[in-house]
């Protein structure tokens, strides 16, 4: 949500087509989070036969985002860099929300995409995560992660995420979420846990509930639908696990 201001303009004559645009959204939030003001431009590059855009924001003094490239309408084909300066990772949580409950933190790094709308290939370069809270939605439990990662069009990749709970117990992630282009989700990730936090979840879970604790492997494969979870742990400290006898 937020205010927009500025002007678009469209005109055709015979030999060449005009677009442009410039526009400042003011108070612009995005998944209830504050994206600042951004200033959006695009203006049609005749002998290109392209849109050449760009986009960027300002909040509380810093530019998190900058979105500048191209846009060929006859063959969809599109060319954009985009660079992340401590850009909040909440404003993807409605993405997200089938793992991660809650997200809260910062991402920097350089994502390249270029390629045909239904092809279009992703690369990075040292983009990573910092203070990062990520609530998992499954288990009811928060971390605070930071690490480096890559994504290309096959997917994301890990790069030893480092990750501690709110009783100073550790892990790592390593792995990565698989996709075709976008499409075809799935996992192929190990975590591993030192004393860690596993599951707070109250009785209003129908499946199980209790607060537990646990060192050892977690491994994540298989597609988004049918996720296949391999637990070589065993329990630490004091905490308890209740299965409702419906489910048990």
């Amino acid at each position: 949500r937020g205010a927009v201001t500025g002007s678009a303009v469209l005109s055709s004559p015979i030999s060449s087509m005009n677009l442009d645009v410039d526009l400042l959204c003011d108070s612009t939030y995005v998944a209830n989070m504050p994206l600042g003001v951004i200033n959006i431009g695009s203006e049609w590059n005749d002998d290109d036969r392209r849109f050449d855009f760009f986009a960027q924001n300002m909040l509380n003094g810093t530019n998190n985002l900058n979105i500048t490239g191209n846009y060929s309408p006859k063959n969809r084909y599109i060319d954009t860099e985009i660079e992340m300066n401590k850009l909040q990772v909440g404003y993807a949580q409605p993405l997200l929300n089938f793992i991660f409950s809650e997200m809260n933190g910062f991402m920097s790094g350089q994502i390249s995409a270029k390629g045909p709308l239904d092809q279009i290939n992703i690369s990075s370069r040292n983009t990573r995560i910092d203070k990062t809270l990520l609530k998992v939605a499954y288990t009811g439990v928060p971390y605070v992660a930071e690490g480096n990662f890559s994504m290309d069009h096959t997917g994301v990749y890990f790069d030893d995420i480092n990750f501690v709970d709110q009783y100073d117990g550790t892990g790592k992630i390593k792995g990565s979420i698989n996709y075709n282009y976008f499409r075809d989700l799935g996992f192929d990730m190990h975590i591993l846990a030192n004393q860690i936090e596993a599951i707070n979840l109250t009785e209003e879970n129908p499946y199980f509930y209790g607060h537990m604790f646990g060192t050892g492997d977690v491994y994540f494969t298989g597609p988004v639908r049918s996720t296949l979870m391999t637990i070589d742990a065993t329990t630490v400290k004091q905490g308890e696990l209740h299965i409702p006898t419906d489910y048990a």
